[in-house]
């Protein structure tokens, strides 16, 4: 897993590509948020705000959360305004 260029500790990760550069590689409409210090019913709110969530899935006693939205475009615009 690359964390997402803005910070190397940040709570997004993409889910698929070898880095955020690569341009061989399509991004995904899913993202990995990690680190999670609040209940995931907060982190799907906060996710929704930026575009529709399809799935929302909590992991690892709610430290993570698999989030798709309706498109890549949208995870994309999550990523950047989260």
């Amino acid at each position: 897993q690359t964390s997402w260029p803005h910070s190397s500790n940040s709570a997004f990760t993409k889910v698929t590509g070898s880095s955020w550069n690569d341009n061989n590689v399509a991004p995904s409409s899913w993202i990995l948020l990690k680190n999670l210090t609040v209940d995931h019913s907060t982190v799907r709110a906060l996710s929704a705000q930026h575009g529709t969530v399809v799935s929302f899935y909590p992991l690892a006693q709610g430290q993570l959360a698999l989030v798709q939205y309706g498109n890549r475009k949208a995870s994309f615009v999550a990523q950047q305004r989260l």
